[in-house]
């Protein structure tokens, strides 16, 4: 078994809980630290008050560095905000964590590009370990973070069953989200078929490289409805040819 949860897990933790508790210690005080700075970061953006659930703080592999990762509602006095995800990663300055100075990189979802940000800096910085490492190639992708020991094979058939573990959503229907006028897209890698667009539903089967699927629906942050005759689930538009 893997020793840390893979991205449905950080996502589905980002939706119900709050940060962890009950650890003592330098690593706790880090993380409190981090997570302070990353929140007068986002009060900045929002230029007042904020609400905040679901943060989370992940030590990175890079030497005292953390990323901080939860939900944000950056207009709770107009009673109209809404919450949305964010990533912030907190670096000491120059790499010297005794020197006291830190910068905060920011990403909030308050747009499809800007929730698509969100998303690839949640698969790569949201675990333990996580973000860039030690020697690691300048301009190099990040490390993908761990996944299930098991996962479907491709082609591999979705289970009758619609109703996703843990409490996610069921499978949309087409009419969950706008028609897209027979919009065709072709798979750039193999990828997963998820139960819902929010990036931590269950995967349903592995599509394969090269497959032609049409579209269905669009939901924020790039995320497609696809299938062929009727609506399969969701993937993210990350994986097509554009």
């Amino acid at each position: 078994m893997l020793r840390r949860a893979g991205l449905a897990f950080v996502l589905l933790s980002l939706l119900a809980c709050d940060e962890k508790s009950g650890t003592e210690g330098p690593e706790a005080a880090r993380a409190q630290a981090a997570r302070r700075m990353a929140e007068g970061a986002l009060r900045e953006t929002a230029g007042g008050r904020i609400v905040t659930r679901g943060v989370q703080v992940y030590a990175q592999a890079a030497e005292g560095s953390s990323a901080v990762c939860g939900q944000v509602n950056l207009q709770p006095a107009s009673g109209a905000g809404l919450f949305t995800l964010f990533v912030a990663i907190v670096t000491p300055e120059g790499g010297a964590e005794q020197a006291g100075r830190y910068m905060v990189e920011q990403h909030v979802a308050t747009s499809s590009t800007t929730a698509s940000r969100v998303f690839v800096e949640m698969v790569s910085r949201c675990y333990e370990g996580g973000g860039p490492q030690p020697g690691q190639r300048p301009g190099a992708p990040p490390p993908m973070p761990p996944v299930p020991d098991r996962l479907p094979t491709p082609g591999m058939a979705a289970p009758e069953a619609q109703a996703a573990p843990d409490g996610a959503p069921a499978l949309a229907p087409a009419a969950h989200a706008p028609e897209t006028g027979g919009r065709q897209v072709t798979l750039r890698q193999n990828g997963n078929l998820r139960v819902h667009p929010h990036g931590g539903g269950a995967v349903l089967r592995i599509v394969p490289q090269g497959t032609t699927l049409r579209v269905f629906g669009e939901a924020p942050g790039g995320w497609l409805q696809v299938g062929d005759s009727e609506p399969w689930g969701w993937m993210h538009d990350s994986l097509m040819v554009r």
